[in-house]
């Protein structure tokens, strides 16, 4: 079981943050996204335009929002050096956006497959990711078998990756559940989440707690 982590206060500039992605969402779910406009986003978040563009460039950027997973850099300098089975390893190493958003991440994703322009531009933010992930994999591969040939480093990197992202997603899912709870009252946090992904992985690899 890890060590729980205490929970972080959202600053004044999170709220507003928070607020106008909301409030865009919302509004694109319910007028489509060509007749949204920034104004109409402000209005709704109860802000000037003057203060939306200290958050994003764009209703677009609002759209998308600035939560992504993101990688942990101690965890993943862990991972490196890990000899464990590589996905238990791999838990954490990518942390995803905060459980105490304001809307839900489903409806953030309905929005953004809904737009071509949208889509792609969260796609390349996904690759970004991924490649980031699999230099960080492919780091682990040398380390742990050092005798691999180099042309075999890559596809092996290239398979845990897509593993990876898979648990990702699941944790993602896992999130949502956790997000769940705390707003039915109970305090479930992000460490609880990995906790229970870990027992998961166990299962399903058949080895003992982590």
């Amino acid at each position: 079981m890890s060590e729980k982590s205490a929970p972080v206060a959202r600053s004044r500039g999170e709220r507003t943050a928070d607020a106008i992605e909301k409030a865009a969402l919302e509004l694109v779910v319910e007028h489509g996204y060509a007749d949204v406009t920034v104004a109409m986003i402000s209005e709704a978040a109860g802000i000037s335009q003057r203060t939306f563009f200290n958050h994003y460039p764009t209703k677009e950027d609002a759209l998308l929002g600035r939560h992504m997973p993101r990688i942990d850099q101690s965890a993943a300098r862990r991972f490196i050096v890990g000899t464990g089975p590589v996905l238990l390893d791999a838990v954490g190493i990518v942390t995803p956006p905060p459980m105490d958003l304001p809307f839900s991440l489903e409806e953030r994703m309905r929005v953004v497959t809904s737009h071509p322009d949208l889509l792609a531009a969260q796609m390349q933010r996904i690759f970004a990711l991924e490649e980031e992930l699999d230099e960080i994999i492919q780091l682990r591969v040398r380390n742990e078998h050092p005798d691999l040939p180099e042309e075999e480093v890559e596809p092996t990197a290239e398979m845990i990756t897509s593993l990876i992202a898979g648990m990702i997603r699941s944790l993602g899912h896992l999130s949502h559940q956790g997000s769940e709870a705390r707003a039915e009252g109970g305090e479930r946090s992000y460490d609880d989440v990995l906790d229970r992904a870990r027992e998961l992985l166990a299962t399903i690899l058949h080895v003992g707690p982590a």
